[in-house]
């Protein structure tokens, strides 16, 4: 094991509006027992709230915490630009609104080695304080290579119940998409993953994820729901890119596939589902037809994926039930 009062854990936390939840969020990490060396890189996104007197408090109050302000241009140009000022051995990336469990550094430190990437349980917090557990899909501590651990996993790739060696993030040159509102997420995960040779589970959770209904990722305007459409083309093209830089036989295409499959067959769900105007809808089958994103092909499916994937593989049947809705 790693001693860990010779590690410095860095935590970015990109922050646009939150002044409901900054203060929290930092505070679960400041009240925690001081097992690591640590640095705090909060990136202000633009606020217009009073979120940037709060984390400018926060930073006059305690030294490691170190404060950037940026005018408004989206989660992935503030983690792009946290991810330059880090000085950590390991990255924790925080979302403003959640916060990590009490004790947290102190049972981590116990599990930690050098591996790419900690992959951690969470609980998420619903209305009325309800929580859902959800644990890693391996044995408590077990490591695995990162395409082991993508094909046991095949629910959404979260960056915050991830603990990454930041010396693994830099040789490699991971960076999160630019122009991206959605699913930036996933893609940086998969970049990662599918290099990772050593991915560690720790079977608990540390971590409490506020599924906040109001949040700008469930916006419904129009002009976010064709920001999200653009955003999720664009992940999706990237995918496929690095998915085709594996031979068609290799198990790291076969997962990144599936992986893209599956995030196409979302990506059309929400199509449906949250009323995109038709034209929009015919416009995405041309380009996906054209960029070859289509048929999808997934397997392990359930009889309804079945059925309303073949729905999307016809075309029309599909744009029959949007224009119904």
């Amino acid at each position: 094991m790693l001693q860990s009062n010779k590690l410095k854990l860095s935590i970015l936390i990109p922050v646009y509006n939150c002044e409901k939840f900054i203060d929290r969020c930092v505070k679960s990490i400041v009240n925690q027992n001081s097992v690591f060396d640590l640095e705090v890189v909060i990136v202000n996104d633009g606020s217009i709230d009073n979120t940037a007197d709060i984390i400018n408090n926060l930073a006059a109050k305690y030294s490691y915490i170190k404060v950037y302000h940026q005018k408004n241009q989206g989660v992935y140009k503030a983690r792009n630009f946290g991810l330059k000022k880090l000085r950590g051995d390991y990255l924790w990336m925080l979302d403003a609104d959640d916060y990590i469990a009490k004790d947290a550094f102190i049972n981590l430190s116990n599990a930690f080695e050098e591996v790419d990437v900690f992959h951690l349980g969470y609980r998420q917090e619903n209305k009325d304080e309800n929580f859902d557990y959800r644990l890693p899909p391996g044995k408590d501590l077990e490591i695995v290579d990162g395409i082991e651990f993508l094909d046991r996993n095949d629910g959404r790739l979260f960056l915050w119940n991830n603990i990454y060696s930041l010396k693994f993030l830099q040789e490699n040159n991971f960076t999160f998409l630019a122009k991206s509102v959605s699913l930036e997420d996933s893609l940086f995960n998969l970049q990662v993953f599918s290099k990772a040779s050593k991915v560690k589970f720790i079977k608990k959770c540390f971590y409490s994820y506020l599924h906040n209904e109001n949040s700008i990722s469930k916006t419904k305007s129009k002009e976010h729901l064709l920001k999200q459409g653009e955003s999720s083309i664009n992940v999706h093209l990237n995918t496929r890119k690095l998915r085709d830089n594996y031979p068609q036989n290799s198990r790291e295409y076969k997962v990144i596939h599936e992986r893209l499959s599956h995030s196409i067959l979302g990506f059309f769900y929400s199509l449906y589902i949250e009323k995109y105007p038709l034209n929009y809808i015919k416009k995405i089958f041309i380009l996906y037809k054209e960029e070859k994103l289509l048929p999808i092909s997934k397997s392990n499916k359930t009889i309804k994926l079945v059925i309303f994937e073949q729905l999307i593989n016809l075309k029309w049947p599909f744009l029959w039930l949007c224009k119904l809705k």
